[in-house]
């Protein structure tokens, strides 16, 4: 068994899935990894038909190195992803992790990994990213391939066990206080997203205001930050975000973004070669 796992967790969306998996199962150096493809189970009988016809699609995906784990209940994205890493972290070093509405470029997985473990050598934990949302225009990325960002965009990202261990009771509590109630997943619409803020604003020691995110990506987000745990994303993009999005997705600036997403630009060996120059 490798000690690096791919996370991608799934649900319901077919159409997603059969863009975003084959490009995930042809990643290179992919046999260097174990992939996880969880599935959260469903919440009623329609959903029932749809998360079958997503669990039927993944049978022809699965390997010696590829595992399928389907939910018996729904447990909500925020309890999956947390359940997940606990699960997971019992066995490997580091979990990237992958949504499963972003399609990777061949080479994205193996660049995170590579990127982990340069920085890992500065550092004793790492969140290290490769965001979907970066803003270089073709002319300008291969300028910026060696240049990293301290922030970290928690669509596709790798986590190591240190720093997991460092934020992990926090993080079962947030789970614990706001995403479940007598076993029972609390849905994002109906969750008291007022009393999440103001726990956040306690770990924080400031008021966190009313736009602020109430998911567990920022839950995760505010604990690395207050424990001083260096986060990095790369400036330039090697993924895809194909999802529907809310009111945000339609500035000019994030549809700017998209278009410039290029998957295919890059030569591994000469991204490789550039991002070795120390950043």
């Amino acid at each position: 068994m490798n000690k690096i796992c791919v996370l991608f967790p799934v649900y319901n969306r077919l159409d997603y899935i059969r863009e975003t998996l084959p490009a995930l199962c042809n990643s290179n150096n992919l046999s260097s990894f174990d992939l996880h493809i969880i599935q959260d189970g469903p919440r009623s009988q329609s959903d029932e038909i749809k998360t079958t016809q997503v669990e039927n699609y993944i049978q022809q995906f699965i390997s010696s190195n590829v595992y399928f784990t389907p939910r018996p209940h729904n447990l909500g994205l925020g309890q999956n992803l947390i359940q997940s890493k606990f699960e997971l972290f019992a066995t490997y070093d580091k979990i990237i992790q992958i949504e499963e509405d972003i399609i990777v470029a061949p080479y994205a997985i193996d660049l995170i990994s590579k990127l982990y473990d340069k920085h890992k050598k500065a550092h004793d934990t790492l969140v290290a990213s490769i965001s979907c949302f970066g803003s270089a225009p073709y002319p300008k990325k291969v300028a910026k391939l060696s240049k990293l960002i301290n922030r970290v965009e928690w669509r596709f990202y790798c986590l190591d066990k240190p720093t997991w261990k460092k934020i992990k009771v926090e993080v079962a509590q947030y789970n614990q206080l706001f995403l479940h109630s007598h076993g029972n997943d609390i849905p994002y619409k109906t969750r008291d997203h007022r009393k999440i803020r103001r726990y956040f604003s306690d770990i924080l020691g400031t008021n966190v205001g009313d736009a602020f995110p109430t998911g567990q990506d920022a839950c995760m987000d505010i604990l690395i930050k207050t424990n001083k745990i260096p986060i990095f994303t790369v400036a330039v993009n090697h993924s895809r975000d194909i999802g529907i999005r809310g009111e945000h997705t339609k500035s000019p600036k994030y549809i700017s973004n998209i278009e410039n997403t290029t998957l295919d630009l890059f030569n591994p060996e000469v991204l490789y070669k550039k991002l070795s120059i120390p950043l």
